[in-house]
């Protein structure tokens, strides 16, 4: 008979976590590095269960930031890395991701913000092999009426394989008073892969507030 204040009971799951992060804000310059770690396991002579399982993130966000008054508002670069592995003692069931985004603000005119993002992935896993995924984002944000009017034109693009979606859409916000909020949205879908189908929502609501 084993006393687990003593030592482990047999076959008893074991998890071990690790986080740690480092941030600094300068006058300019916004930066992130964080690290995660996460082991499972068991000492059970065969896992039939699957306990372990071992997980590795390291992901990084790094950004400029110049000022409202300028042309240019925010450049930012975030990247992911994630590495997990389902059996420590078999190679191929071992999976790795590789993500990295861009993205930038800059205002076009007085009262008009565009946002832009551009996105790539890269993975490698047992049952799917390597493969790439993009994605890439506009989003123009518009306020009049003394900001009673909110207006949002977007884009985005993705290509993941045989597939590609491509979306666009309005959406539109103004508040009547300061209780009612009319809103409306406006999105087409295009898909194209295995499926290839179009879509059209639009939808306009009214909000009050008690």
């Amino acid at each position: 008979m084993n006393d687990n204040l003593l030592d482990q009971k047999t076959e008893t799951n074991v998890r071990h976590q690790i986080r740690a992060s480092v941030r600094s804000n300068f006058n300019r310059w916004r930066s992130a590095v964080n690290v995660q770690i996460l082991d499972m396991n068991n000492n059970a002579a065969v896992d039939t269960l699957g306990y372990t399982y071992t997980n590795t993130v390291l992901s990084t966000h790094q950004a400029l930031v110049f000022g409202p008054d300028t042309r240019v508002r925010q450049l930012g670069l975030q990247y992911n890395y994630q590495q997990s592995d389902k059996n420590m003692h078999r190679s191929e069931s071992r999976s790795m991701y590789h993500t990295l985004n861009l993205t930038g603000s800059m205002k076009v005119v007085e009262r008009l913000l565009l946002n832009m993002s551009t996105g790539l992935s890269f993975r490698n896993t047992p049952e799917q092999g390597n493969y790439t995924s993009q994605v890439y984002s506009l989003r123009l944000s518009h306020t009049a009426f003394q900001n009673r009017l909110n207006t949002t034109l977007f884009s985005s693009s993705s290509m993941i394989r045989d597939s590609r979606m491509l979306r666009l859409g309005l959406n539109a916000g103004y508040r009547l008073t300061r209780r009612n909020l009319i809103r409306f949205n406006l999105t087409y879908n295009i898909f194209r892969g295995t499926r290839e189908f179009e879509e059209f929502r639009t939808s306009l609501n009214l909000s009050h507030r008690l």
